[in-house]
């Protein structure tokens, strides 16, 4: 690109010298090249998009398995996996070397011997095995035909019937040994109440006008 640029002389007639009257300014054009990235950074650019892709595929595929291994939204239970039961104690392992109502002992693959104990019992022995088993306070059905509900998995076994008719709870405290519970009189109470059993505890509601009857079963 070229400027002229004119410089007036002190005499207007005089006419201008082409050596003084103008002056040629000259500049060179300008072009803006894109700037390039050095090769290394290229090759961080391509890698980095593999890397992701790569990234991608390893989150769907680990995905829908932690979802159905967790059984978040139901959807192991939904696709029928079944969920392996971690042991609750060291008792409900294959293991164990010994058990009391307090405690638990397993052998380890070391030859060492891992203790568990508590202060409260944790354990009770099974009448039939002779073997020491978690307590479970559930209620379960019974299979006592005088009785509806039981919990045996305990220090003790309780029943309960399924309405509160005579003597509808029963203990048994000992080996063999039983007490038995009820209402008194039975034409002051609703005896026609109908257990409702939730887990551990075991309603009779109404039992008495404004009043439900609540049991607990404890360790």
């Amino acid at each position: 690109m070229v400027y002229l640029k004119k410089h007036p002389n002190k005499s207007r007639s005089a006419s201008p010298s082409p050596k003084r009257g103008f002056k040629r300014i000259a500049k060179a054009s300008e072009t803006k090249l894109p700037a390039q990235k050095p090769a290394i950074f290229s090759f961080m650019s391509n890698h980095k998009k593999i890397f992701i892709l790569l990234f991608a595929i390893i989150l769907l595929t680990a995905l829908p398995y932690f979802l159905i291994s967790k059984n978040v939204f139901g959807l192991g239970k939904l696709l029928g996996v079944k969920q392996s039961a971690k042991p609750s104690s060291i008792l409900d392992r294959k293991d164990v070397d010994g058990a009391g109502e307090n405690w638990v002992q397993v052998k380890n693959p070391d030859g060492s011997y891992t203790l568990e104990a508590h202060q409260t019992p944790i354990n009770y022995e099974n009448e039939k095995t002779g073997k020491f088993e978690r307590i479970d306070v559930k209620l379960v059905p019974s299979d006592d035909k005088e009785y509806d509900f039981k919990n045996d998995r305990n220090l003790y076994a309780i029943y309960f019937k399924k309405n509160p008719k005579g003597q509808f709870i029963k203990i048994q405290y000992e080996k063999n040994k039983w007490l038995s519970f009820g209402l008194l009189p039975d034409d002051k109470f609703n005896t026609g109440s109908e257990a409702v059993v939730k887990n551990n505890s075991i309603v009779y509601p109404d039992i008495y006008p404004d009043m439900d009857l609540r049991y607990f079963v404890g360790k």
